[in-house]
């Protein structure tokens, strides 16, 4: 799976952001190859793991009433699974080569909170939907 690029961007004090939520919930295969990649063999994750949720802001407009969450998980899941995996390696090598969709559905739960008002201030980290 192909790493993506991160840019930052500077949000000035006060800024409202209009985004939907995805919470990134990880299931029990993603559990298993966390715990096999080496830096973490030694370590016992099991609190980390369960209570990791993963929250990513989606642009205003990913979920509209002509979507469906399949259709939303068709165009995104690629990336949101990149970002969930950059956050426990950043080896290239340690990220599992050719993950699929089918593979995405059962590694990730993903849970969708539209709508929030979200205050923002300073530098957030940014991919390109």
């Amino acid at each position: 799976m192909e790493m993506e690029k991160i840019k930052s961007i500077e949000v000035a004090s006060g800024a409202i952001l209009n985004r939907t939520v995805c919470l990134v919930l990880l299931k029990e295969p993603f559990h298993a190859w966390v715990r096999s990649l080496p830096q973490y063999q030694d370590q016992d994750l099991s609190d980390e793991l369960a209570n990791y949720q993963g929250v990513l802001l989606l642009p205003e407009e990913t979920l509209n009433d002509e979507d469906t969450i399949n259709e939303v998980l068709t165009r995104l899941w690629r990336k949101i699974a990149v970002i969930t995996f950059n956050a426990w390696t950043t080896e290239i090598e340690q990220v599992p080569a050719n993950f699929s969709s089918d593979q995405f559905q059962e590694w990730f739960d993903l849970e969708f909170i539209d709508s929030p008002i979200v205050e923002a201030e300073g530098g957030l980290m940014a991919f390109d939907f």
